[in-house]
């Protein structure tokens, strides 16, 4: 049975998780949503399917929502749902099942998997040595992962109702005003005009204006232009002077950037 793996990600925590799965599990194909969401249709007839996301603000980046509502899955048995947070939050699994149910169906296995926070307008970049030991957790509950969705196995990870409800309100704030959250975002005088940024960004919400990045008002508030900057040369305000970056150590610029190559399905 072929399994359809669809992944977003933005500094590369989810393509991690997302590269392990599909290399260990038989069968496993594995499609990056930012190629697919603009096609006119989207269909997977699939039995067993899986989505990597990241958490954004106790939910589902928009762009992975948007996804899930237009997709259809006619012959989906076995849905399973893996949440990369950089934090001990909840939020993005229940609203897995709520898009679901929508379309019939639900989700049969669910799991969060920490990983080191890429947010650094409100947190601060881990240590290096504290990056390590939340690798090696990550890799002990990929292992988890594969055997439960191997056996077709029921699972899902929860949090309780009250902060379900909590989550599902801050989220909805949240996506209101995201796509235009780029406001803030600009270029130092330590810009070199290299536009990696553009290359990175999975919307394409970037483009360089006299030699200078640009924003759109599409953004994701993935961060990857910020984090993946090679001269830390973009800002969100005054937040983020001086901060030290993170992406996924594993995940280079050009892994990033792949995910925005067109795939008919």
């Amino acid at each position: 049975m072929t399994i359809t793996l669809y992944y977003f990600s933005g500094t590369g925590n989810s393509l991690e998780i997302a590269n392990a799965l599909a290399t260990r599990i038989k069968n496993c194909d594995l499609k990056p949503i930012a190629s697919i969401i603009n096609n006119d249709y989207i269909v997977d007839k699939s039995e067993k399917i899986g989505f990597v996301s990241p958490l954004y603000a106790f939910g589902l980046p928009e762009l992975m929502t948007k996804f899930i509502e237009k997709i259809d899955l006619p012959n989906a048995k076995y849905i399973f749902g893996i949440i990369t947070r950089g934090a001990d939050s909840w939020g993005g699994l229940e609203q897995l099942e709520i898009l679901l149910r929508k379309k019939s169906k639900h989700l049969t296995a669910g799991f969060y998997i920490d990983m080191p926070t890429n947010y650094i307008l409100r947190y601060t970049a881990l240590s290096e040595k504290e990056q390590k030991q939340i690798f090696k957790n990550a890799e002990l509950k990929i292992e988890e992962i594969i055997k439960i969705v191997g056996n077709n196995e029921s699972k899902i990870e929860t949090s309780n109702i009250f902060f379900r409800f909590f989550a599902r309100i801050y989220h909805m704030i949240w996506v209101k005003f995201v796509n235009s959250s780029d406001k803030r975002f600009f270029a130092d005088e330590n810009c070199t005009s290299c536009g990696l940024c553009e290359k990175v960004c999975p919307v394409n919400n970037i483009t360089l204006e006299k030699g200078k990045p640009s924003w759109h008002h599409k953004c994701q508030q993935c961060l990857a232009c910020i984090n993946f900057c090679p001269e830390e040369a973009i800002q969100y305000g005054t937040k983020t002077v001086g901060k030290k970056r993170y992406h996924h150590p594993s995940i280079s610029i050009y892994d990033i950037s792949k995910q925005k190559i067109n795939i008919n399905i």
